[in-house]
C-alpha cells in the first residue's frame, strides 16, 4: 500500500495505491475510487517497477489543493471522473450523478462551446413549456447552467395550434386523437363538460394570420365554448375542443355536441354523460336530444340508442346549496 497523508491537521490518508497479489492497482482520493488519472485507467496492471513509480508521480502532483496544483481543468475533470463512478453504482441516483457531472463539465467550457445532453434538452424544453418566466428566472439565478431559450426554441417543433385550424375538419380533435394513444383504458371512460368562457373582443393580427374572429359571425368572437373531457375513474382530464362565437343558439350548441361526442367515441373514447351550468342555452341544446324535446337527466346515446348518456346541470353549485354554503 502506497499512502499519501494529509497533514495539515489531524493525519489522514488523502489518496492510496494499492496493488494486490495479482499485481492489479487501484487508485483511491479518500475511500473513493478512481478509474482514470493523468494517463492511467484503474485498476492497473503492474508489469514492471517504472509502471509502479509513473502512477506514484500522477498521484503525486495531485494534492489537497488541487485548484494550484492541477489548475480549474484538472479540478474539474477529477470531480467528474468521481462523479463517473457513481453512474452505475445502485445505492446512487444515476440520473442526478449525470446532470451533476454535465454541470461541473460546464462550470469550465465556454458558453458558446456548450454540448446539452438531451436528458437536458428534455428536462429544460419541459420546465420551459410548463413557466417560461421561471424558468428564466431559474437560469438567471446562476444556481444551474440550462439551454438558452432560444436554444430551446430552435429545437422544440413549433405548433401552429389556433382555434381557427380546429374549426377545420382534418384538425378536428387532432390532439386528443393523438394522447388517446397513450391513455389505458380506464382514462377513457369520461363525462363531457361545457363551460362558456368569456373574452375581451378585439382582431389580432400576427405571424401572417388574423385572430379574434367567431366561427359563427364576421365579428370578433365575445366568448369561447370551451369542451372538455374527465375520466370517471381516473384523474385523467384535458380540454378537447374551444369554438370561438359571438353568439352561439342553443340549436346550433345541440348539433356541435352531438359532432364532438360522437368523434371522441370514433377516436376509442366512451362518452357516459354531459355538464353544463344552467345556462337557458345549453339546456336548449340538451333537451333536443329528444324529439319532441325535453329536458331531463338522461337521454338514448347518439352511438347507441341502448346506452344511456346522463345529462347533469351545474353539480358545483347543487352540491353546495345542498351543504348550505353561499359564494
Amino acid at each position: 500500500m502506497f499512502l499519501r497523508l494529509d497533514t495539515l491537521q489531524a493525519p489522514k490518508v488523502s489518496h492510496s495505491l494499492l496493488i494486490s497479489s495479482k499485481l492489479e492497482a487501484r487508485l483511491y482520493i479518500g475511500d473513493q475510487e478512481i478509474n482514470k488519472l493523468g494517463n492511467f485507467s484503474f485498476p492497473l496492471i503492474i508489469d514492471n517497477s517504472d509502471t509502479v513509480i509513473a502512477a506514484l508521480d500522477n498521484v503525486k502532483n495531485v494534492s489537497c489543493d488541487l485548484k494550484e496544483k492541477v489548475g480549474i481543468k484538472g479540478t474539474l475533470q477529477l470531480i467528474c471522473d468521481l462523479l463517473k463512478t457513481l453512474v452505475n453504482n445502485s445505492d446512487v441516483n444515476s440520473e442526478a450523478a449525470n446532470f451533476l457531472m454535465e454541470q461541473v463539465a460546464f462550470l469550465g467550457c465556454n458558453k458558446f462551446a456548450r454540448m446539452y445532453s438531451s436528458d437536458i434538452m428534455i428536462f429544460s424544453s419541459l420546465m420551459y413549456t410548463i413557466s417560461s418566466s421561471s424558468y428564466r428566472f431559474l437560469r438567471q439565478s446562476g444556481y444551474l447552467v440550462l439551454p438558452h431559450p432560444n436554444t430551446i426554441n430552435h429545437v422544440c417543433t413549433k405548433y401552429n395550434v389556433s382555434p381557427q385550424f380546429e374549426q377545420l375538419y382534418s384538425y378536428f380533435l387532432l390532439y386528443m386523437k393523438q394522447k388517446f394513444k397513450y391513455l389505458e383504458e380506464k382514462d377513457k371512460v369520461v363525462i363531457l363538460m361545457l363551460d362558456e368562457v368569456h373574452v375581451k373582443e378585439y382582431f389580432d393580427y400576427k405571424g401572417g394570420s388574423l385572430s379574434g374572429m367567431s366561427y359563427d359571425s364576421k365579428t370578433s368572437a365575445s366568448s369561447a365554448q370551451v369542451f372538455m373531457v374527465k375520466s370517471i375513474v381516473s384523474q385523467c382530464k384535458d380540454v378537447v375542443h374551444v369554438r370561438p362565437v359571438h353568439t352561439i343558439s342553443g340549436n346550433d350548441l345541440h348539433e356541435f355536441i352531438k359532432k364532438v361526442i360522437i368523434d371522441l367515441e370514433d377516436i376509442g373514447s366512451t362518452v357516459n354523460g354531459i355538464i353544463t351550468d344552467n345556462n337557458s342555452v345549453n339546456r336548449r341544446a340538451v333537451d333536443l336530444f329528444t324529439d319532441p324535446p325535453e329536458l331531463s337527466y338522461c337521454y338514448p346515446h347518439l352511438v347507441d340508442k341502448s346506452r344511456p348518456l346522463f345529462f347533469v346541470v351545474d353539480p358545483v353549485h347543487i352540491c353546495s346549496s345542498a351543504l348550505g354554503i353561499t359564494g
